[in-house]
């Protein structure tokens, strides 16, 4: 199963540091400093100490100063002190850069404290009308999984069935790369109280779905994924979750479950079992399915599978025209992903020119607009370096202010 950017930058670091861009331990006087200052071997230092990583360069830093010029100097002063004194030109784009960064938050918290308060209250028509002005604070927030996540918990309070069905569903077939795209986890990072308030939370979903505790274990599991057991490891382990290969198998012979479960389902048998295995279970999974039911969160299956048959595949190209030409930065991600897939990239330039591109010319238009977007800025500067994109100035957008 590919890991887009599962860490962060600590991606980012090993990559780096594994192509051999930095100068070696006993490398010493004029040729680490000149090692030092070639611009790759800058642009790896700049991540490393971007990344929280001062100690690994500063003593060369020191030793090589003068070789550095003054836009690599500027950023491994930022690196050390965000706030440090900088030139006026270098200050006018960090202004410009924060602002764009400013733009984008909007009060997670808030809504999220304010939807658990009146979770807590009891039933009156002061407390449907705060779900209701709930409902409505869901439009200020930008991130798709944590509105969809505080969405999911006040179609619960509702008691509207056909509501949590459609959440749900959301949450159990959305792909690992929708993290990449939240705001940085600032519900976790910024909330001390996070724990508490997720236990809370899973303990109603769990009581709601009392007489189907299969569907509550498959949202448990896929919370820990997504999170990649970073934060939620200790949440998991208050409830008894596990899904054997043997379960898995199980779960995927249930009709229901392969017909709007199958992204869960082949997210948990491909890592676990033969390809072929995990393959065939798609296959035979689109073979049978409703088209009326495919939704454009669960394309990321595409990376692995394209369906046979004109009809379906008519329906999957026309969809993914859609989301290539919508605002949503996540999926045009998923149809970029897609693309991979000649046959797919073939039939979108069938539908039209802007997919007869070059796909490496696609990529980096796509991770240049989503980086100047001040969203998801470490997975674009990665995938920028994997296109050969060594741009120092990309790199001021990890300066955090």
């Amino acid at each position: 199963m590919y890991d887009p950017l599962s860490s962060g930058s600590i991606y980012i670091r090993s990559n780096i540091v594994d192509q051999g861009f930095l100068p070696q331990a006993g490398e010493v006087g004029d040729i680490s400093c000149l090692k030092f200052s070639h611009p790759t071997t800058i642009y790896a230092s700049m991540i490393l100490l971007l990344s929280n990583k001062f100690e690994v360069i500063n003593p060369l830093l020191k030793k090589c100063e003068r070789k550095v010029d003054l836009k690599s100097r500027t950023l491994l002063t930022l690196s050390e002190n965000p706030n440090a004194k900088v030139s006026k030109e270098f200050e006018r784009k960090i202004d410009s850069i924060q602002k764009v960064k400013k733009s984008l938050k909007t009060d997670i918290i808030q809504i999220f404290k304010k939807s658990l308060k009146t979770f807590e209250m009891e039933k009156s028509i002061d407390k449907e009308t705060n779900i209701r002005k709930i409902a409505q604070d869901l439009s200020k927030i930008k991130s798709i999984f944590w509105k969809n996540f505080i969405e999911l918990n006040i179609a619960v309070e509702s008691g509207n069935s056909a509501w949590v069905r459609r959440i749900f569903r959301f949450f159990i077939n959305v792909g690992p790369e929708i993290i990449l795209f939240d705001e940085e986890n600032s519900l976790i990072k910024s909330n001390p109280t996070w724990k508490n308030d997720f236990l809370k939370i899973f303990k109603r979903l769990e009581n709601y779905f009392e007489e189907d505790e299969e569907k509550f274990d498959m949202f448990i599991s896929q919370m820990n994924f997504l999170f990649s057991g970073q934060y939620f490891n200790e949440i998991k382990n208050q409830f008894n979750v596990n899904f054997s290969l043997t379960d898995l198998r199980e779960v995927s012979k249930k009709t229901y479950s392969s017909q709007f479960f199958y992204p869960w389902i082949f997210n948990r048998l491909y890592p676990r079992t033969s390809d072929i295995e995990a393959l065939n279970f798609l296959e035979k999974t689109f073979k049978n399915i409703d088209m009326n039911e495919l939704r454009f969160h669960q394309y990321w299956v595409l990376y692995y599978y394209f369906p046979k048959g004109d009809e379906i595949r008519e329906k999957i190209i026309n969809d993914l025209t859609k989301m290539w030409n919508s605002q949503n930065f996540y999926y045009k991600y998923l149809v970029i992903r897609a693309m991979e897939d000649q046959v797919i990239k073939e039939n979108l330039s069938k539908k039209s020119s802007v997919f007869k591109k070059p796909l490496f010319k696609m990529k980096r238009d796509f991770y240049q607009e989503l980086l100047l977007s001040g969203k998801s800025t470490q997975l674009a500067i990665y995938n920028l370096i994997l296109l050969g994109d060594l741009n120092l100035d990309n790199l001021f957008w990890m300066i955090n202010r």
